[in-house]
């Protein structure tokens, strides 16, 4: 639980040539500040592929940068933007693979959100 807010990791979407890990995000007050951070552990082929969300435009910014032992996802708020309340927030990472699966058990995410002038974090793994 993340102040008044939730995120929960779905199991990823996994095949031979990659996958998705996504995160939904519930939050019944608006969010001041949020940042997220998925880290998959690299594995032989992992590149990233692609990221997105379904929150309003603009509102949240997506980065990523590919390491040697991992391929992090960075989301924040943009600047001057609050999310509103909502249910149905969609976070997901993709990335692509050489045909060899990809165990999850080294795949985190940490979720930083502020609400009513708390931070609040949560962290697991996919």
């Amino acid at each position: 639980r993340i102040g008044s807010s939730s995120a929960a990791a779905k199991p990823p979407e996994l095949g031979p040539t990659g996958g998705e890990e996504d995160l939904h995000l519930v939050n019944t007050a608006p969010l001041s500040a949020l940042t997220i951070t998925v880290a998959v552990a690299r594995t032989a082929g992992i590149a990233f592929a692609g990221q997105y969300t379904n929150l309003p435009g603009g509102a949240l910014l997506a980065a990523h940068s590919q390491g040697d032992s991992q391929l992090t996802f960075t989301y924040s708020l943009a600047a001057g933007q609050s999310l509103p309340p909502g249910s149905g927030w969609l976070i997901g990472s993709q990335y692509s693979g050489n045909g060899t699966s990809h165990p999850t058990s080294g795949d985190t995410y940490t979720a930083i959100a502020t609400s009513g002038g708390v931070t609040s974090t949560q962290s697991g793994h996919f």
